[in-house]
């Protein structure tokens, strides 16, 4: 991700925000050999994702935009 992530980013990370979270629980439903498409849509956690991804951060946009698409 070159120049993205700097320190800074990651001590947002590792503080474990609401779009991190909710990017690796979808990520564990898609993995889930047990899990359905049904389970995986109707997760509440895209919601948190949206909402992360238009409130302003001190992380990059382009970095959200890479968790966002881990999801």
């Amino acid at each position: 991700m070159g120049d993205i992530v700097t320190k800074e980013v990651l001590e947002w990370v590792f503080k474990e925000p609401k779009i991190v979270i909710a990017a690796s629980i979808i990520n564990r439903l898609m993995d889930d050999l047990v899990s359905n498409e049904k389970q995986t849509v109707n997760a509440w956690k895209w919601k948190d994702i949206n909402k992360e991804c238009i409130r302003p951060t001190k992380v990059p946009v382009p970095f959200l935009t890479h968790v966002a698409n881990f999801a």
